[in-house]
């Protein structure tokens, strides 16, 4: 076998998670977590915005679109399929 093929055994596998599907529907979860870490480095730790999107390899714009500015998407639903997230 080639590197980077994979036996069939383990396609069918990955096709099985790729398919996969919750028993029901689950609501969307609103994100806590980062918006609390990004509160806690802004006023506790007195970070900048520029300094926090420097260490998170973002642009400054990129942080507050993505990060500061008000969730247009759940940012902790993440598609592993898409190319969207």
């Amino acid at each position: 076998m080639a590197a980077g093929q994979i036996e069939d055994e383990e396609a069918g596998a990955v096709l099985a998670l790729r398919t996969a599907r919750e028993p029901y529907p689950l609501a969307p979860e609103p994100t806590t977590i980062v918006p609390e870490a990004i509160r806690i480095h802004l006023d506790e730790h007195k970070y900048t915005q520029p300094e926090l999107a420097e260490a998170l390899l973002l642009t400054p714009d990129e942080f507050d679109r993505d990060l500061v500015a008000a969730p247009r998407r759940y940012s902790n639903v993440v598609s592993l399929f898409s190319a969207n997230g």
